[in-house]
């Protein structure tokens, strides 16, 4: 019998470890059970940051903000581009307006037949002349009426023309309403340049000039230039 009870407290102790076990076990699940809850709302916050990076990236919206004022940036930068086309950054436009004896003004918008700038401009042009290495430099300001031979026109050449300033000496081509060429070595001259900029850029000023065949006969001719400066020629 006392075997038996022996063996009754026995399994009786063993019935209570067990259930201490089974109850810690539990216990330990449930903190486990706990655990992985705080992790998922960790992870829940931590996706709640997300929410909130994802409203930061609703600050994506201010990032959309942001590319619409890249944007309108890139959009005022073309303008601008264009506008700059528009201000010399396209093809040179220039004119010649003139009066022949004192009557209505002419204006004359085709660069000259042979004209040394036909490559760069269809409009009037100007350009510096390098006449060899002794010569001194000459400011040339041409356009005509259109770009057929003898087309009324008028080339003018300023000695020393390097800039801005008056020119009393240099030489006039001119051809009249009528075709007829005119211009004589010592012809009074005087241009007055106003604006000389780089190639590519604009020449401006005024003329008033005397151009004759070396007689009595004579046409005054007098008026303004807006043309366009093309590349300096250069001269054996």
């Amino acid at each position: 019998m006392g075997g038996v009870a022996g063996v009754a407290r026995g399994g009786y102790h063993d019935r209570m470890r067990t259930s201490s076990l089974l109850f810690s076990c539990f216990g330990l699940f449930s903190l486990l059970a706990c655990g992985g809850g705080v992790e998922t709302q960790g992870s829940a916050s931590a996706s709640g940051t997300g929410g909130a990076s994802a409203s930061s990236s609703s600050g994506t919206g201010t990032g959309g903000k942001m590319t619409s004022s890249s944007s309108s940036m890139s959009t005022s930068s073309s303008g601008s581009t264009s506008s700059s086309g528009a201000g010399g950054g396209g093809p040179c436009s220039g004119y010649i307006d003139l009066s022949e004896d004192f009557g209505g003004q002419k204006h004359y918008t085709s660069i000259c037949a042979n004209s040394w700038g036909a490559g760069k401009s269809m409009t009037p042009i100007g350009y510096i002349m390098h006449p060899g290495p002794m010569g001194p430099p000459q400011l040339v300001i041409e356009g005509c009426q259109s770009s057929a031979a003898m087309s009324p026109g008028i080339r003018l050449t300023a000695a020393n023309g390097t800039g801005p300033g008056t020119y009393t000496t240099g030489t006039i081509e001119y051809t009249d309403l009528l075709g007829q060429g005119w211009g004589f070595p010592g012809d009074p001259f005087d241009v007055t340049v106003t604006k000389l900029e780089m190639v590519g850029g604009a020449i401006d000023g005024t003329f008033k000039v005397i151009a004759t065949h070396g007689g009595g006969a004579a046409h005054n001719v007098s008026g303004s230039f807006h043309v366009c400066r093309v590349d300096d020629q250069l001269l054996p």
